[in-house]
């Protein structure tokens, strides 16, 4: 799980799954008991496997893997609307919404507000090609430096945007701004 994810509060696939999980043991019960399975009954292993009982078993298992399917796809669809594209960072949305949660709760914050010079010569000369490999790479690097509490999005362009929680003295902000710059 990223630190950016777990920082923005998304749902996570695990997380989704552990939902799925407590509504499908239900499904797979329910599914034991319709072929005489539950209730602490155990099928002799003479026996043979009915038709019936397979169909109902295949019945369980489309249904949870079905399932399994939906919240992998919600999940990857939440990220994918709370994130940037390129980069992987917050989006600005996001990255909003998320200093309006910080504070209403009364977090002590400090913004760092940074972009690259230049940026648009680069992406002029060299192509969109290498500026957006230049923005891979700053956003890596901003992740790199940061504090785990910390949040890091893409304003948009070449602006990035720090968000320092945790803040107890001006010096601990001048010194996360002085790792950004």
């Amino acid at each position: 799980q990223s630190r950016r994810t777990a920082a923005a509060g998304h749902p996570t696939i695990s997380s989704c799954a552990a939902h799925l999980a407590l509504e499908d043991l239900e499904a797979v019960r329910l599914g034991a008991d319709e072929i005489g399975l539950g209730q602490g009954r155990v099928r002799p292993r003479s026996r043979r496997v009915e038709a019936r009982e397979i169909g109902a078993l295949t019945t369980v298992a489309k249904h949870t893997g079905s399932r399994v399917g939906m919240i992998t796809a919600m999940a990857q669809s939440q990220l994918q609307a709370s994130t940037d594209p390129l980069t992987g960072l917050l989006n600005r949305r996001s990255l909003e919404n998320e200093v309006r949660t910080l504070i209403q709760h009364g977090e002590k914050l400090a913004v760092v507000i940074a972009d690259l010079d230049h940026f648009k010569v680069i992406n002029d000369t060299l192509g969109h090609h290498v500026g957006d490999r230049l923005l891979e790479v700053a956003a890596s690097r901003l992740r790199s430096i940061l504090r785990p509490s910390d949040l890091v999005g893409r304003f948009g362009g070449d602006e990035f945007v720090v968000v320092c929680q945790r803040i107890v003295q001006r010096s601990d902000a001048t010194a996360i701004a002085n790792r950004v710059i």
